[in-house]
């Protein structure tokens, strides 16, 4: 056999054995990613969520904080969370007209009103849901206040139930 073709057979001979050699030798590797998820729980909890204003005469107002009832809003949940506000139409167990709520007491009207200052600022309720706090972390907490103002005129003499809906939702 040919010198030249020789050496070419046993140069491509040493590079098919190579690289069979690194093929063969070549490992599979693995490794695993640990993942987790948790689920999203959005809740609150109003701490002590029952507030009685009392008796009141024509046109009068009281405030949680003269009461010493300011609300505890708490994020029971495990994200940040915002807090939502609504006053609702009152109720009553008696026959009569039940109040309305408006930004401002009259005749049939009452006023009720929220604030996370102690008391510095006071927003009306207007019929829809409003945010009063933003971005409270899990297990933090908002201090929440009312004040309601009476109307000036009644034919309704009953308790109302001037309830107010806090909701929260993720933020």
């Amino acid at each position: 056999m040919n010198m030249k073709l020789s050496i070419k057979l046993l140069s491509i001979l040493a590079i098919l054995t190579l690289s069979a050699f690194i093929f063969v030798n070549a490992a599979d590797d693995e490794d695993s990613i640990a993942a987790t998820v948790t689920f999203q729980h959005i809740a609150l909890t109003a701490t002590d969520g029952s507030i009685s204003y009392g008796i009141l005469g024509p046109s009068q107002s009281k405030t949680t904080i003269t009461l010493t009832d300011s609300q505890t809003i708490e994020n029971t949940g495990n994200v940040a969370e915002d807090f939502d506000i609504k006053g609702l139409t009152p109720t009553t167990g008696g026959t009569c007209t039940n109040w309305t709520i408006g930004e401002a007491a009259g005749a049939g009207i009452y006023s009720h009103e929220w604030s996370i200052n102690g008391g510095t600022n006071w927003y009306p309720f207007v019929g829809t849901y409003e945010e009063f706090a933003s971005n409270i972390l899990a297990s933090g907490t908002s201090t929440l206040d009312l004040r309601v103002t009476v109307p000036s005129s009644t034919d309704c003499y009953v308790a109302q139930n001037v309830d107010v809906t806090v909701m929260a939702s993720a933020h």
